[in-house]
């Protein structure tokens, strides 16, 4: 979260899944950020909710950031694990968001 609201998109990118960084590359992945989930970039605050796995390999938290009018975006984080680390599969706004640009 941190990342995305300070800009840092190549420090985001590093912590894709390697299926994220084979399908999209650093400037992509920043563009689509850009696009499609404006609430991450802009969160005032974000809560992290419950974390659920299935004690092998994957993992799901949900996220609720609050933009400067104190609404508030939830999103389904899904986890990998990968080289020893959690890393980002994939992202789903159950809030959803209106992309950016279209």
């Amino acid at each position: 979260m941190h990342a995305l609201r300070a800009r840092k998109f190549d420090d985001a990118y590093g912590l894709a899944a390697s299926g994220i960084r084979r399908q999209f590359t650093a400037p992509v992945f920043a563009a689509m950020i850009r696009r499609g989930y404006p609430a991450l970039l802009e969160h005032r605050r974000f809560e992290s909710g419950i974390v659920r796995d299935d004690r092998q390999r994957h993992a799901q938290v949900i996220y609720t950031v609050f933009d400067s009018a104190e609404t508030a975006h939830t999103y389904r984080y899904r986890l990998v694990q990968e080289e020893g680390r959690w890393r980002i599969e994939g992202v789903v706004a159950a809030t959803p968001e209106k992309p950016r640009g279209i």
